[in-house]
């Protein structure tokens, strides 16, 4: 099954090998609430499988990773 961007006018899939990083929907109940409402799509309940595609994040919105020691 070929995984598609959730985002409203998105197009993007998942395709073997080109680079993208495709996230998913946080199962966290408040971060949750504001990824779905971010999404504005009107009677859409996610899945397990939802994802959204790295064009609709910046470089502000992800955290670094800790070295690890």
């Amino acid at each position: 099954m070929v995984q598609s961007c959730s985002a409203v006018n998105c197009c993007n899939r998942r395709i073997k090998h080109v680079k993208m990083k495709f996230h998913r929907i946080p199962t966290d109940p408040n971060r949750r609430k504001l990824w779905l409402h971010a999404l504005r799509r009107e009677n859409f309940t996610p899945t397990t499988k939802t994802v959204i595609c790295e064009k609709h994040f910046t470089p502000e919105d992800y955290e670094p990773i800790s070295k690890r020691t």
